[in-house]
């Protein structure tokens, strides 16, 4: 984590462990790098303290709340959508229409 343009996501972490945090606090220091938090609740005080004890709140990007923090709205409105591999589908396409199959590890039957 300690490298420039590294970024850290954490999910429900609720910063209690200190060797942890010092961890991240080292990360902090490196002005390229990028925290993101999401959590369902503020940890009983425990993010907005840590932000503060880091003082580079340029560099943290928080997610708070059961709306943001929930499963399903990450995948639907946070996180990329994925990409269509074009090779593999025409693959796909071209062996159903020979009559088989192929299984991708990935996404399953194809």
């Amino acid at each position: 984590m300690c490298r420039p343009n590294a970024a850290l996501v954490t999910y429900g972490y609720e910063f209690g462990d200190d060797h942890v945090n010092r961890i991240v606090l080292d990360m902090a220091t490196l002005p390229s790098t990028h925290l993101v938090i999401i959590s369902y609740d503020e940890a009983e005080g425990r993010i907005e303290r840590f932000i503060a004890k880091c003082g580079r709140p340029a560099q943290i990007s928080t997610l708070i709340g059961p709306n943001l923090a929930g499963l399903q709205p990450l995948v639907d409105h946070f996180l990329p959508k994925p990409a269509i591999d074009t090779v593999t589908q025409r693959q796909g396409e071209l062996l159903e229409r020979r009559g088989r199959r192929i299984e991708t590890p990935a996404a399953g039957p194809v």
